[in-house]
């Protein structure tokens, strides 16, 4: 019952997106731009715009990258319901050339099949859900103590046979006036409306802003808050706890209503740190992976667990 009510619940936003014309961003691609990719940064109830410094986090925060100065491999997998599937992979290198970092990654959903019903409740047969987020990202540093960055995104969707895209440009900043406190700000969304059928609709532009406070570099306290057109401004705090630079532990609480795609109040999360040498062509090579784990409860209708992986190279 629960798998029904969530594949029915995630119809009707691709469906509002279709059929529904309103000016405060389509819910199907709300829905989409709404999905988390880092793990660590759901443990922390999102509270992540002014820590979000690897390439698993760059949908919250693109500054971050210019803070990725190896290769950086990275991938999230979100543990819905049996017949949907998210999940999220990015690859990051610094570049010379480019005087930063640059990234490519990808965002996708899919959900399982769902009996169609016209109007009149009769069945027209199975309908399918899919979309993702493309993005082509850069971050470099200012100076030592201010960053900058951008995501440019391709978003499509498409919902049985009717199908849309759009483009979008996210901006960040990060600022570190102290060794221990930093502020991250992200405009997120700015971009094309997404056309289904001729019709456009705006995409759910945000503004998140948030501030980080690191206790002897093993506990960290953070707040942000984010501001949607689509929804009511949400408030997010987090805090993680470093054992020995290997085993961290979070905790973090989102006050806003639970919807899918959006986790809300308390999250918990861990990470477990590695490192492993092997022999390359240039000697030794130090490869660095991250596991990371966040729970949280999308209300009545299912609990959601997430995974993500990064591995410095």
């Amino acid at each position: 019952m629960k798998k029904l009510c969530f594949l029915v619940s995630l119809f009707l936003l691709w469906q509002t997106t279709v059929y529904a014309g309103n000016n405060e961003g389509t819910a199907g691609a709300a829905f989409l731009l709404k999905l988390p990719s880092s793990a660590k940064a759901i443990g922390m109830g999102g509270a992540y715009s002014a820590l979000a410094k690897d390439a698993n986090s760059l949908f919250i925060n693109p500054a971050g990258l210019s803070f990725v100065k190896q290769h950086s491999f990275s991938t999230t997998y979100i543990g819905w319901v049996e017949g949907i599937g998210t999940g999220f992979i990015s690859y990051a290198f610094p570049s010379a050339l480019a005087k930063g970092t640059l990234s490519g990654s990808l965002l996708y959903a899919s959900s399982g099949k769902v009996e169609g019903r016209d109007n009149s409740g009769i069945l027209t047969g199975d309908i399918y859900a899919k979309g993702g987020v493309a993005a082509l990202s850069y971050g470099r540093a200012i100076n030592e103590q201010l960053s900058l960055g951008s995501n440019l995104k391709f978003i499509w969707e498409k919902l049985d046979e009717e199908s849309g895209l759009a483009t979008a440009l996210d901006l960040g900043l990060l600022f570190e006036p102290t060794e221990r406190l930093s502020l991250g700000v992200a405009l997120k969304n700015i971009g094309s409306k997404i056309k289904i059928d001729e019709e456009g609709d705006k995409l759910p532009f945000s503004a998140q802003a948030g501030l980080a406070y690191r206790i002897k570099d093993i506990l960290t306290l953070a707040c942000d808050i984010d501001q949607a057109l689509d929804s009511s401004l949400q408030v997010h705090t987090g805090v993680e706890y470093w054992y020995k630079d290997k085993v961290a532990f979070r905790a973090g609480y989102n006050q806003a209503e639970s919807e899918l795609g959006a986790p809300a109040g308390l999250t918990l999360g861990t990470s477990f740190k590695a490192a492993s040498k092997t022999r390359g062509k240039s000697g030794l090579l130090s490869i660095l992976g991250c596991l990371s784990y966040a729970y949280f409860s999308l209300g009545d209708l299912e609990d959601c667990h997430i995974i993500s992986y990064e591995a410095d190279f």
